[in-house]
């Protein structure tokens, strides 16, 4: 592999993570309206069905390849998501 080339995927891997960045805080802000509508209305913050419904959606949306990291990744995400909202 030629350092051009590195350096051509690593310029990609860039621009992806800063809309990446750009995604999950978009997210994060919607965590926040839906942790203070659950308040509100008396709602658990943990809505497992919701959860096992998203990492199940993962197998149809992802390459075979990469579901599992996938996977991994958006329990991360969901996990902080629901930080975020207890500490409303």
């Amino acid at each position: 592999m030629s350092k051009n080339l590195l350096e051509e995927y690593r310029k990609e891997i860039s621009e992806i993570d800063k809309e990446i960045i750009a995604l999950l805080d978009e997210r994060f802000d919607l965590c926040w309206e839906v942790g203070g509508y659950k308040k509100e209305n008396g709602m658990a913050i943990l809505d497992e069905k919701v959860e096992e419904k998203k990492l199940a959606s993962i197998d149809f949306l992802a390459s075979e390849d990469n579901a599992e990291f996938i996977k991994e990744t958006f329990k991360t995400i969901m996990s902080q998501s629901r930080k975020l909202q207890e500490e409303m």
